[in-house]
């Protein structure tokens, strides 16, 4: 875990962040320093981590030892914890070693076949779980065993005989919100800070961690840069900044007057405490507000105004619902909400696209 400190003369002192560098078997520690703020510090040391890849990496088994199926195990995750975002890393890392290897532990990797494979589908299509989840466990799996290709440990992917599990869910509906239901809903907030924070996911479609990762530097007017997001690792229960989920979701956007008044409160709200600062935190001030608390928060003012119970994340499909009521065009909503292309925002928001089949009916009856 990084630590940050203030040092150099007073008046003149600058952030500084000292980690331990990872990969390696013996603890080596690195330092950067001459931030002006603890946020620069802390970008750059997730900046160097994401980059970071140590000249050797020790592995411990013998020739005989690695053909284990928990000692190649070992191996794929080092390696993905050097080339992902903590975020991925740590999402993949519970997912494997609470369902993939358990199940295949002790076995040796070239008898793991075609019906090996069967099994474990079997058993993770019988789980309690959403079909999203199944499917990244089993494509987890495949993507371990092509890395086995890539270091030359195996040379055909058993995974590839094998068809994955189909998906018999019955789809659900996006679950949005109006604008009736959302006034419900925001007129029974009583705190300044949540009701900011939940008008501000409605109106900007941002991601809850791209408004949670914001400073107050971060609004110039009446534009919102998005340029980072908050993961709140919960193994740790401490919090990273980091880089967006993608380039694409590096984008501006312009807010309306009623938001940029709600903002100037909670902004007047925050001055009343003598650590009030520009770099400080939007939605938590001296820190960002933990993500476990906002949903929290959510249902209990949903309960209370009595409106229909839905997600954090779903505000971002309500105002996407909002943009395309409104009359706006498929490439606008895609790039307010950085999304990498438009087939990903038809995909999700179509069916809410109005119907134009009769206006162009009615068109093509005026050719002849």
């Amino acid at each position: 875990m990084p630590t940050f400190k203030k040092i150099g003369k007073k008046g003149q002192e600058k952030w500084t962040v000292v980690f331990d560098l990872p990969g390696h078997t013996v603890r080596k520690q690195k330092r950067l320093s001459g931030f002006d703020t603890k946020q620069e510090a802390n970008l750059e040391y997730v900046s160097f981590v994401a980059n970071y890849k140590p000249e050797e990496i020790q592995i411990t088994t013998n020739s005989d030892d690695e053909l284990l199926f928990e000692n190649a195990a070992n191996r794929y995750l080092m390696n993905a914890m050097r080339e992902m975002k903590e975020s991925s890393f740590i999402t993949i890392k519970i997912k494997f070693t609470k369902y993939i290897l358990p199940h295949f532990k002790g076995s040796k990797i070239p008898t793991i076949g075609a019906n090996n494979i069967l099994e474990f589908y079997k058993f993770v299509e019988r789980l309690k779980m959403a079909f999203a989840t199944k499917e990244y466990i089993q494509k987890l799996l495949n993507t371990f065993f092509n890395y086995l290709i890539g270091i030359n440990l195996i040379k055909i992917n058993p995974c590839k005989k094998v068809p994955m599990i189909k998906n018999r869910e019955i789809k659900k509906d996006i679950q949005i919100w109006t604008t009736e239901e959302f006034k419900t809903f925001i007129n029974s907030v009583d705190r300044i800070l949540y009701k900011v924070l939940f008008s501000f996911l409605f109106l900007t479609g941002c991601r809850k961690g791209e408004a949670l990762a914001l400073t107050w530097k971060d609004i110039v007017g009446n534009i919102v840069k998005i340029r980072k997001t908050l993961f709140h690792h919960s193994l740790k229960n401490d919090y990273k900044i980091t880089t967006p989920k993608s380039i694409y979701s590096n984008r501006d956007i312009l807010m309306p007057n009623d938001l940029q008044v709600l903002l100037c409160e909670l902004k007047e709200y925050y001055r009343e405490f003598d650590l009030f600062s520009e770099d400080n935190f939007i939605f938590g001030n001296l820190k960002p507000l933990n993500s476990t608390l906002v949903r929290d928060a959510m249902r209990r003012y949903c309960k209370k105004s009595k409106i229909k119970i839905i997600r954090v994340h779903d505000l971002r499909h309500s105002h996407a619902s909002l943009l395309i009521s409104l009359g706006s065009d498929i490439l606008t909503v895609a790039r307010r909400l950085g999304h990498a292309d438009v087939k990903m925002t038809l995909n999700r928001y179509a069916h809410l696209m109005p119907n134009k089949q009769l206006e162009i009916v009615n068109k093509l009856d005026n050719i002849i």
